[in-house]
């Protein structure tokens, strides 16, 4: 059978799906990155729901794209599944009318909603290609990938663990499989710091519980102040849990809410290091962007974290949810000015060679070329991916990911404690 392919370079038009709601947070500043590229077109397809749009400064940058779509949803639409907007019954023509001869290829990341739009589209011979990406190695974003596998050409793996877990799951049923961990453009680096100040620990990242887990932060802040070191805590972000950490953070924290880039550069130009304590991620920007301006990475070893970070040579890891550990290596680090040069230089060096924006940019338009040479996926699959109506919540536990071996983090062993 033939088919039409979707061209190459500049005439590559690529949607991205994301929440018109939301406030800044890695995958927005991911989609605001791909569409620095000079290869292909980036649409915006922004997903509001009940007519309300998040207009505020640090949330999208329409300016960025080629174009933007906004699709409002009704408020009945959300009720059943407000974060991931899954809107089964939804009706999808409009919008499918007005994306035609707009988009090649489209990517839906972690909104439901867009695997639903372009199955629907590919229900009427639409000519597009489906992308998935896995941002985070959480069971949702792998349930997606299963549940549209019949309508996804290529799925991306933003680290080696979620690689790795997407192999053993779904080798036979997707066609095209690749590791593309984030790039960013770099900032200039300052790694001298002044030595009269206060140790500065930064948080950099949404404020919600749901996979970053911001109710440690409080804890490792208490566990410091117990062993006698005294830090300047600055907490980048905004989200639900703000007002509980305003309330059991040091009174002396400051809150920023949430930043655009050039000025989460600046918070991290300053800082002397980056705490994370989530339980789950991919390959967190936050990570990238501290390592990339010189402050030592303490964090959590787990999957996306630990393929980047070595413990003890370009940042410190503790075992997972061990408030007492990561404590005791943000005040060793405190004291040791050597080490944090140490640790700082070696992961401004790594990041820089290995994870600049140019890179990734040129990465992903020979995966988009790749996948704009497939056949379009099968109507008769578009058809049964409409129709499905089984869900997920985000904290949900999946059996088919613990059947393909996608359970949560194994346990982490043999790091050491305040030793640095």
């Amino acid at each position: 059978m033939e088919y039409v392919g979707v061209g190459t370079g500049p005439a590559i038009r690529v949607g991205i799906v994301l929440d018109g709601n939301d406030s800044l947070g890695g995958v927005t500043s991911w989609a605001h990155d791909m569409a620095l590229n000079n290869d292909y077109r980036v649409v915006a397809l922004l997903i509001s729901a009940n007519g309300e749009r998040n207009d505020d400064n640090v949330s999208i940058d329409r300016s960025r794209f080629a174009e933007v779509i906004d699709i409002t949803l009704p408020p009945e639409s959300d009720a059943c599944f407000p974060e991931c907007f899954l809107c089964c019954a939804a009706d999808f023509s409009e919008v499918v009318d007005a994306i035609k001869n707009r988009i090649d290829i489209l990517i839906p990341n972690h909104l439901e909603y867009g695997y639903k739009l372009a199955a629907a589209a590919l229900c009427v011979n639409m000519n597009l290609r489906v992308v998935g990406i896995c941002h985070t190695d959480e069971s949702y974003y792998y349930h997606l990938v299963n549940k549209y596998r019949g309508i996804i050409s290529a799925v991306v793996a933003v680290s080696a663990a979620i690689y790795q877990r997407l192999k053993t799951g779904f080798t036979a049923s997707v066609p095209r499989l690749f590791l593309l961990p984030y790039g960013l453009p770099m900032p200039p680096l300052v790694l001298a710091r002044r030595s009269a100040r206060e140790f500065t620990v930064v948080y950099v990242g949404r404020l919600v519980e749901r996979q970053k887990k911001v109710s440690r932060l409080p804890g490792v802040a208490k566990a410091v102040e117990r062993m006698g070191v005294r830090l300047a805590w600055r907490v980048v972000g905004e989200g639900e849990e703000r007002g509980r950490l305003v309330a059991g953070m040091p009174r002396s924290t400051v809150f920023t809410g949430a930043l655009p880039r050039p000025d989460v550069f600046r918070e991290l130009l300053g800082a002397d290091a980056l705490i994370l304590v989530s339980e789950a991620e991919g390959t967190p920007l936050a990570m990238l962007e501290a390592m990339a301006c010189g402050a030592v990475v303490v964090a959590p070893a787990i999957s996306g974290i630990g393929d980047v970070i070595r413990h003890g040579e370009n940042g410190l890891l503790f075992p997972p949810g061990q408030l007492r550990v990561a404590a005791s290596q943000l005040a060793a680090l405190a004291c040791r000015p050597d080490v944090r040069r140490r640790l700082a230089g070696n992961a401004a060096v790594e990041c820089r060679a290995g994870y600049g924006l140019a890179a990734y940019l040129a990465s992903f338009l020979r995966l988009l070329e790749h996948v704009g040479h497939d056949k379009a996926p099968d109507c008769a699959n578009a058809r049964t991916a409409l129709l499905a109506q089984d869900a997920m919540y985000w904290a949900s536990e999946l059996s088919v990911c613990a059947d393909l071996g996608m359970g949560d983090n194994p346990a982490v062993t043999g790091l050491s404690g305040g030793t640095i």
